[in-house]
């Protein structure tokens, strides 16, 4: 699943909006947060307005609907800021490791969605690269893209 966000305006772009104008109460910048299944190019899900991180969770909740509460195999992004904290909020599940039998306090579970990675668009080589994310909720190596 591929969840990403496209800019665009209406009427008028915002730095031209003024806020006494009642008629540009429903113009200026406008934001499509969409997720897809880039096999079959089916829209999961799709939400429109401001660029905010209530935005990218609305719209994986949208999804978790329709998925039956499951999560995605594997989710990716444009390494949007947003989105690790909406995935975790949304897909993520608490995980406690096991006890070890040694005295002490025990380790203390962590929220970890089950499968993510980002895009990273490179201006060299090959293009357009598919990388795992190394900041924290999820690892791995770069990979090249299919197709």
């Amino acid at each position: 699943m591929q969840v990403d966000e496209k800019w665009s305006f209406v009427g008028k772009k915002e730095k031209n909006c003024r806020a006494d104008d009642p008629a540009d109460d429903r113009t200026g910048d406008c934001w499509d947060h969409v997720t897809l299944d880039p096999d079959s190019r089916l829209v999961l899900d799709v939400v429109v307005g401001p660029r905010t991180a209530d935005r990218a969770v609305a719209l994986l909740e949208g999804v978790r609907g329709r998925l039956g509460g499951r999560a995605a195999a594997l989710i990716t992004s444009d390494e949007w800021p947003a989105y690790p904290d909406a995935i975790r909020a949304v897909f993520g599940q608490v995980v406690v490791p096991p006890r070890t039998g040694r005295a002490g306090r025990p380790a203390r579970g962590s929220n970890r969605p089950r499968a993510c990675a980002t895009r990273r668009s490179t201006r060299s080589g090959s293009g357009t690269g598919w990388c795992r994310s190394t900041s924290g909720w999820c690892s791995g190596r770069c990979r090249p893209a299919a197709g």
